[in-house]
Formats: C-alpha cells, structure tokens, sequence
C-alpha cells in the first residue's frame, strides 16, 4: 500500500487502507498520518471522517474521533455506522445521556440492532436509571436472544440492583 500511495500520493482509497492496515498493525501514529492526508485532500467525503474517527477511537483519541463523526454526519446527516461509532465514543467518554440518544437514534433506523440496544441499555445503567435499563436490555434480548452481551449485562444488572429478598 505504501508502494500505491507513493504512486498515487491523492488517492483516498489508497490512503484509507494504508491507514486501517497500520492501525490494525499497531501503528496508530502512522495510521493517523495517513488518515490525516486522506482528510486533507478529500475534506468532502464523509467516510474519510469516519475511517479516521474509527482509527482515532480505537487509539483512545476519543475527542478527536467524535469531532471527526460530528464532520461526517454534517456532511451526511443519516448515516447510521457514523451514528452508531459516536453513541459508542460518547460512551466512552461518559457522556451517558449522548450516548442514549444516539442509541436511540440508531434504534429508529433499525430496530433489530442489538448493539444499539445493548448501549442504550449500558448508558442507562451508568445514569442510575435501573429500571429503564433493565427494560432496554430485556427488549435487545428479544431481538437476539443468542446474544451473550445483552444477556451478561442484564444479568449483572439484575444482581447489583436487585434485593435477595425481592419478588422480581
């Protein structure tokens, strides 16, 4: 890939897999340079944004990745994989009530998306709101009652919020 972008030094393809590849590698400053030329040069294209935002949240560049989410949804405002990365970045950064909405967000697009029910559900439970978590967690669980982290979560949640002696 080096060998290409030397070639093709604009080519946003080009640019975006060396990036991921470093990234994948280890390599998070010379994936973010790479990200960076392909921001630079394609300022227009909203999944540069993304791709960059994904390096820079997996490198824990949390706020610099959601500005970059933030960019991409301007340009593209329903977008739902950017939409679903920043829930996760707010997250991450304990912006619990964001990360809800854009659960929610996500939600709305697609109601079988179980990763956006799971966090919903997880940012509820970091607001202390128990039983709107429980609820939220319960309905992923239908939707995909095979999937181990809606499950685990409501679990947990079950038994840190709920008394020994309690009916529910």
């Amino acid at each position: 890939y080096r060998e290409v972008v030397r070639r093709y030094p604009d080519d946003r393809k080009a640019l975006l897999a060396l990036a991921l590849v470093l990234g994948s590698l280890g390599d998070a400053e010379g994936a973010k340079n790479y990200a960076d030329r392909a921001l630079a040069q394609h300022p227009d294209d909203p999944r540069i944004y993304y791709y960059s935002a994904y390096l820079d949240s997996s490198a824990g560049r949390l706020d610099r990745a959601a500005k970059n989410l933030e960019a991409a949804l301007t340009l593209r405002p329903s977008f739902p994989a950017a939409t679903s990365l920043l829930a996760v970045v707010r997250y991450r950064s304990s912006k619990f009530e964001d990360a809800a909405r854009l659960a929610d967000q996500v939600i709305a697009g697609n109601r079988n998306d179980v990763s956006a029910w799971y966090l919903k559900g997880m940012a509820l439970s970091r607001m202390g709101r128990n039983a709107d978590a429980r609820s939220v967690l319960s309905i992923g669980l239908s939707v995909d009652p095979q999937d181990e982290f809606c499950r685990a979560a409501l679990e947990n949640l079950l038994i840190t919020t709920t008394a020994v002696e309690s009916k529910e």
